[in-house]
């Protein structure tokens, strides 16, 4: 059972006071430096992938005529033999940079969780210093797997571009003009690609700063929130909207129509918003 948020002695006389239905804390907003940095990180890893498949594949083509690409079977097996070798090195570097990034991740907004939550129950209490303890072993673990998840999907950035790539040097093998149709096919590939790597590495900090957020709130005692509407974005949900500067538990969330189920702060893909820890008194 999560314990009840102790109060300093002039907030407990101002509640006695004034019988205030709601005490509000500070904003438990995400840090835009880690989600920027961890963004560079796996551009950074999604473009060196990129620039060595595009470099490999066209000094591949350059040395072969592409008059004979349709009839000259050597291409096709040198191609396939170029992939596979490209494949398993683009592979065993994205398990490696990949882990190491969800690590960053993960560890950076931790200590941003922490900090921001001993500012928001030091505002609630009225002035105590609250010692946020550890993570329990369920959180920890609920961490972990945050984290494999996050390496996951970096990953997937990997196989979901070779894939298309490896389709689009083909056909243009069997069916184009060789370099003449594929370039211009790589070149929109690569700015998709880097496109999702932004927004994928953005969603999954974002989804991992609110379940830290959420597990510490609920260790100390916190079981109501506010939702934020960030108003950030091109597009905004009309839900999310309604939702800003609702009150709402932790274990009821607001029910989204437009997805048809209940859903926290920052849980739906690319969603920017976020919790205020508050008590409320019925």
């Amino acid at each position: 059972m999560a314990k009840k948020l102790k109060l300093s002695d002039n907030k407990q006389k101002w509640v006695n006071k004034f019988n205030p239905n709601l005490i509000v804390g500070e904003p438990l907003r995400p840090n835009h430096d880690i989600e920027k940095k961890t963004v560079r990180k796996v551009e950074r890893l999604t473009n060196k992938m990129i620039k060595e498949f595009e470099s490999e594949v066209i000094n591949l083509f350059k040395k072969e005529s592409p008059a004979y690409f349709a009839q000259d079977a050597s291409i096709s097996s040198q191609v396939r033999i170029l992939l596979n070798k490209l494949e398993d090195k683009f592979y065993s570097m994205f398990k490696l940079e990949g882990n190491n990034i969800a690590d960053y991740m993960t560890n950076s907004v931790n200590r941003h969780s922490k900090a921001q939550m001993q500012n928001s129950l030091k505002k609630l209490s009225g002035g105590l210093s609250i010692n946020v303890k550890d993570l329990s072993a369920e959180t920890k673990e609920t961490l972990k797997a945050s984290a494999s998840q996050a390496a996951s999907y970096i990953r997937s950035i990997q196989a979901d571009y070779l894939d298309a790539a490896a389709g689009f040097t083909y056909r243009s093998i069997t069916q184009g003009e060789g370099l003449k149709d594929l370039i211009p096919q790589l070149q929109l590939l690569s700015g998709k690609t880097l496109r999702n790597a932004k927004l994928l590495a953005l969603d999954q900090t974002r989804k991992t700063n609110a379940t830290l957020d959420e597990a510490r709130m609920r260790q100390n005692g916190i079981t109501k929130f506010m939702w934020n509407h960030s108003s950030a974005g091109k597009t905004q949900r009309q839900t999310h909207v309604e939702f800003d500067g609702q009150i709402y538990d932790l274990d009821d969330p607001p029910y989204d129509r437009m997805v048809g189920k209940k859903v926290m702060p920052a849980e739906l893909p690319y969603c920017r918003c976020f919790k205020t820890p508050v008590i409320e008194f019925n």
